[in-house]
């Protein structure tokens, strides 16, 4: 009894797989079509917008920084900020 148990869930493992590989291409293929159904937006569109540089999307990302040196300076005073932190908090 258990090894035709075994072998049904097996096969039913086996389809559920090939039907998620399925729905996950057809999806990723027709990423335009789902967004405008669902009035979504996908992480493509939002990785286009960015690079456009479209301000008002609410999904594109604002940074401060100007330019790249900016932005290493200001990240490494965020982290010797955290590091300050992390020390007090394992001294306590």
């Amino acid at each position: 009894m258990k090894p035709k148990i075994l072998h049904g869930a097996s096969i039913l493992s086996i389809f559920l797989l090939g039907a998620s590989i399925t729905a996950g291409t057809l999806m990723e293929k027709y990423t335009n079509q789902m967004d405008q159904t669902f009035g979504t937006v996908s992480q493509i569109k939002t990785y286009e917008k960015v690079s456009e540089g479209e301000a008002s999307d609410p999904w594109t990302f604002k940074s401060k920084f100007k330019t790249a040196k900016e932005a290493v300076e200001g990240y490494k005073e965020f982290a010797i900020r955290e590091a300050e932190e992390t020390f007090a908090l394992l001294k306590n």
